[in-house]
């Protein structure tokens, strides 16, 4: 009912999402990764060069991507449960700590993090040594 009211726009404007800076902050986590993959193609080309399997490349890149996503999403929820008492008299309605919706948000965008972080591996697993020590000089 209270929402209902304020989307009508008899509380002035409608609440803010209170979930926009751990959403925010965890998006970049993606692009992070995107970034610093084609840099280290010379690393991952001389691993694949002295031995090592495409499991141990997959490994070791999805491993330090999803170390980077439980950080991002340590600092995402800090700063989201920081942000919900700075909103507090804004909220209508609307408890600012609700467990449930940051659990759920908290595991669906681990999810989709790690889901983009393997694909970015996969995609590290494709670099031919040769190639890529030949095109880093």
């Amino acid at each position: 009912m209270v929402a209902e009211e304020a989307l009508d726009g008899r509380y002035g404007r409608a609440p803010p999402r209170r979930n926009v800076l751990e959403v925010r902050g965890r998006t970049a986590g993606g692009t992070t990764l995107r970034s610093i993959l084609p840099r280290r193609t010379r690393e991952i080309g001389v691993r694949r060069a002295l031995g090592a399997q495409a499991v141990d490349v997959l490994r070791l890149v999805w491993g330090q991507a999803v170390v980077l996503t439980l950080l991002g999403a340590a600092v995402g929820l800090g700063v989201a449960l920081a942000g919900t008492e700075l909103l507090r008299p804004l909220l209508f309605g609307v408890a600012p700590r609700e467990a449930g919706t940051l659990a759920a948000l908290t595991a669906l965008l681990l999810a989709v993090c790690a889901a983009a972080s393997l694909a970015a591996a996969w995609r590290a697993t494709r670099i031919d040594p040769l190639v890529a020590l030949r095109e880093s000089e």
